[in-house]
């Protein structure tokens, strides 16, 4: 990992979010991009070159400060400033420095911040071709000894699953593999155990545990079986043939940040 994207709006779960990406970055030798995406209308109706000037000083001088906080020391921070369509710069900065990982924070039960509220969020999850890691305030611990890392164990599954397995190597992390079984989303529990064993194998897993969950939802599984064993990490890998494609872009990942302050890795896997 080289490369971290850190949008911020200087919010408190956003700073949670610094944190962890500075720790990260640590750990891994990145460099971290500061992006804070500005919404003029915010600012009145003086002059738009009036209130770039202005808007630009002010944000500097944030930036100046939250790089200043003590969990940066010794981090290479690269910060930039842009103008309105935050989806898209956040995009448009991933494709340009080779983005590894995006952290954002969130908070309260609507979801994302207010940066990321609504579609931009979900737009992002989906147009990012590299993970993205949700924070939601401040863990009271940043702990990745325990990843739990849900899915339908699909084919194409271990198409992401490397980019877990690097922060799990990072941390010498030991990953809870999770099958959550709905009433829509039925399967026998021997047959999900036997390809949770198939797949491990195929990934050279070495510490690991298999796990078959039932639940009415989806996300409600993954929640109550996350917060059971106490994981510091929830990684979620979509499919296409089943509800799990379903799982990154719509108020199913917004309802497991929701209910959950366990930090989440979000991560598409790409179609062929």
């Amino acid at each position: 990992m080289k490369n971290i994207l850190l949008p911020t709006d200087f919010s408190e779960t956003a700073n949670s979010a610094a944190e962890m990406a500075a720790i990260i970055a640590k750990k891994t030798n990145a460099t971290i991009y500061l992006l804070h995406v500005v919404n003029l209308l915010e600012y009145g109706d003086e002059d738009e070159v009036s209130k770039k000037l202005f808007v630009m000083k002010l944000v500097k001088k944030k930036m100046d400060a939250l790089i200043a906080q003590p969990f940066f020391e010794g981090v290479n921070v690269v910060i930039a400033l842009q103008f309105e369509l935050i989806y898209e710069q956040i995009w448009k900065h991933a494709k340009q420095h080779d983005i590894d990982l995006i952290v954002m924070g969130t908070h309260g039960i609507s979801g994302i911040s207010d940066m990321f509220l609504g579609s931009n969020t979900q737009k992002v999850v989906r147009m990012a071709e590299c993970p993205v890691l949700t924070v939601k305030g401040k863990p009271e611990k940043f702990d990745f000894s325990n990843i739990v890392f849900a899915s339908d164990f699909g084919v194409d599954t271990e198409k992401v699953f490397w980019k877990i397995a690097e922060l799990a190597k990072i941390y010498d992390s030991k990953i809870h593999l999770l099958r959550v079984c709905t009433t829509s989303d039925f399967e026998l529990t021997d047959n999900a155990i036997n390809r949770m064993e198939e797949f491990a194998q195929k990934a050279h897993l070495k510490n690991y545990t298999v796990n078959v969950y039932n639940a009415k939802h989806i996300e409600s599984g993954i929640v109550k079986f996350s917060n059971s064993i106490k994981a510091g990490l929830i990684s979620i890998g979509a499919h296409g043939r089943t509800g799990w494609d379903m799982l990154l872009i719509g108020s199913k990942a917004e309802n497991i940040v929701n209910h959950s302050n366990i930090p989440i890795l979000s991560i598409q896997i790409p179609k062929d």
